[in-house]
């Protein structure tokens, strides 16, 4: 169990497929009402995260003049990605706050910041690791990303805005990066279903793009097949169709130019031997997910016959070689989009049912609860 602050009550939350919950004007001003003290859940060991995470409270550093203090809103749990980190599979760093991405509004600003201002919602930097299970921080501006402006701040949906760096900048790299893509083009992907998986079949759409969409089966899948084709995704299916079914989905559709690869069922043999079908020789496979203890396989075939160029993309590797500028460049990007993704919203002091509810979503998934992302409220 994890070792949580004695008091905090349990709240129990309803969870809802689709978030559309507005950050009404009376609840960001009750949210702003902060003191000197801030809440995180942190560990100062690798390991699971039943064992090593806690609720601890500690006093906010004072504001420097190039600092800024966010009071976080919202941070989503991703499964299995931020367990990994805090396990240590992930990453170089033994402890800290856990959390990889988030929305939080600029409370204060030191007398040096140029850019931020009071009420801007921000992220913080995602390559940076700063850490966003905590209900408030005061870091540097530097280490901040915007996602809009205090004019603009009551236009934003706070949860969708909470998982609206990682999983979508990432899609908008896959779909930039490894092939070069016209109107028209296909892009085939497994793990459809998942936040990057979303957002490549949104993004695709709006580039003319076609995709093909493998997911795990099991429960809610008729539901989450049509949710995916609402989306905008042209072909949506089981990944553990046999070979000549696969291909069969692709008899009237061009072949594919990317696949992209996020650890799904049937993995990366699946997507690399619809790439190669037909004696394809120009199609290139990504993959940016998947368990990191085991190996990633391929037949030699594919390689030797078939020229697949294959590649790996890590985000946070991508923002650690490029400026801070252009990380918010593509944040504008993606964030114009509007987006949108399968949430539930748990309480942040109530963090075990939360995770439970995550795992659950991800390895179990049951009525109502499949591919959904739980998103914390602080």
């Amino acid at each position: 169990m994890l070792r949580m602050r004695s008091g905090v009550q349990n709240a129990k939350k309803k969870a809802t497929a689709w978030s559309t919950r507005m950050f009404p004007a009376t609840t960001f001003r009750r949210a702003i009402n902060t003191q000197g003290e801030a809440q995180a859940l942190v560990y100062s060991k690798s390991g699971p995260i039943d064992d090593v995470l806690s609720l601890k409270t500690d006093s906010l550093p004072k504001l420097g003049p190039n600092s800024v203090h966010v009071k976080m809103l919202a941070a989503p749990l991703h499964v299995p990605f931020d367990l990994e980190k805090v396990g240590g599979i992930i990453g170089d760093s033994s402890s800290g706050v856990g959390g990889s991405e988030g929305v939080g509004v600029v409370v204060n600003v030191g007398s040096n910041v140029k850019v931020l201002a009071k009420d801007d919602l921000v992220v913080p930097a995602p390559q940076l690791s700063l850490g966003t299970w905590r209900t408030q921080l005061v870091v540097n501006e530097d280490q901040l990303l915007t996602v809009a402006p205090s004019t603009k701040k009551d236009q934003v949906n706070i949860e969708q805005a909470a998982v609206g760096t990682i999983g979508p900048c990432t899609a908008y790299r896959l779909l930039s990066d490894f092939a070069h893509l016209e109107n028209g083009d296909v892009v085939v992907q497994n793990n459809a279903d998942s936040i990057v998986g979303q957002a490549v079949i949104q993004i695709a759409k709006k580039k003319g793009l076609k995709t093909i969409n493998l997911i795990n089966e099991g429960p809610d899948y008729n539901e989450r097949v049509e949710g995916l084709k609402a989306f905008g995704g042209d072909v949506v299916t089981g990944g553990n169709l046999p070979r000549h079914q696969l291909e069969a989905l692709l008899s009237d559709l061009p072949a594919p130019k990317l696949g992209v690869d996020g650890g799904g069922q049937g993995g990366a043999a699946t997507i690399a031997r619809l790439l190669t079908a037909g004696n394809n020789t120009c199609a290139s496979l990504v993959t940016y997910a998947g368990t990191r203890t085991q190996p990633f396989a391929l037949p030699y075939s594919t390689l030797l016959n078939n020229g697949l160029s294959i590649s790996g993309f890590n985000l946070e590797n991508w923002g650690k070689s490029h400026s801070l500028a252009e990380f918010q460049e593509m944040l504008d990007n993606v964030s114009g989009m509007d987006l949108q993704f399968w949430l539930e919203k748990k309480d942040f002091n109530s963090f075990e049912e939360a995770l439970s509810s995550s795992r659950k979503n991800k390895t179990m998934p049951q009525k109502g609860h499949a591919a959904r992302t739980t998103v914390m409220l602080m």
